[in-house]
């Protein structure tokens, strides 16, 4: 048994703000401190509510599907 499926690029930070949370990408490593500071700031431009924070990865390119355990 196999499982797998193709997912078009979905854009969480779009998601989370459609949900009520502030969404933050991160796409260079360079980035991640002060998006991290921004998503944690209460005071920030978007106000006081959750954050989700989407960092992606080149490896992630190359991740397989999950396979059950025999």
């Amino acid at each position: 048994m196999q499982f797998a499926c193709d997912l078009a690029s979905v854009e969480f930070t779009k998601v989370a703000e459609a949900c009520g949370v502030r969404g933050f990408r991160v796409e260079d490593p360079t980035e991640m401190r002060n998006t991290v500071h921004a998503a944690l700031d209460p005071t920030g431009l978007r106000g006081s509510r959750p954050s989700w924070t989407h960092s992606s990865h080149p490896s992630a390119d190359r991740c397989s599907p999950p396979t059950p355990s025999t």
